[in-house]
C-alpha cells in the first residue's frame, strides 16, 4: 500500500495569529488534550486571569479535564505554580514556558 499523502492549504495571516514553538507539540509524552490546552495559554495575553474555570471556557470540556492537563503540564515543566501569601490568603500565580523547566525535552 502507498503511503497517502496530503497538502496544507496555509493562509497568510496579518492579524489575529498566535506563533507558538514546535517544541511541546513535538513532545510525545504529552496528551492531544495538554498539548491543545498550551496552545490556548499560549495565544491569551499576560493580564489574563489564569483559573481552571476561565480556561475551561474554551472548550466543552470541564474543570476537572482542564485540572488534568494542567497538572500534566506541570509535570513535565511547561507550567509552573507559585503559592504565596497575600493579606492572609493564598494565592496562586502561574510561570509559563515554551521550552520545559526542568528540561525533560531537547530543543
Amino acid at each position: 500500500m502507498k503511503n497517502k499523502t496530503f497538502q496544507i492549504k496555509r493562509d497568510k495571516h496579518k492579524k489575529n495569529f498566535t506563533i507558538i514553538h514546535n517544541n511541546f507539540l513535538l513532545n510525545k509524552e504529552l496528551s492531544l488534550k495538554a498539548k491543545g490546552l498550551f496552545a490556548i495559554i499560549l495565544m491569551l495575553p499576560n493580564n489574563f486571569n489564569f483559573s481552571l474555570k476561565a480556561l475551561s471556557k474554551f472548550s466543552t470540556d470541564g474543570i476537572y479535564s482542564v485540572r488534568k492537563s494542567i497538572q500534566e503540564l506541570e509535570k513535565f515543566g511547561y507550567i509552573e505554580k507559585i503559592q504565596k501569601k497575600e493579606n492572609l490568603k493564598n494565592v496562586f500565580f502561574y510561570k509559563i514556558t515554551e521550552k520545559p523547566l526542568n528540561k525533560k525535552i531537547a530543543d
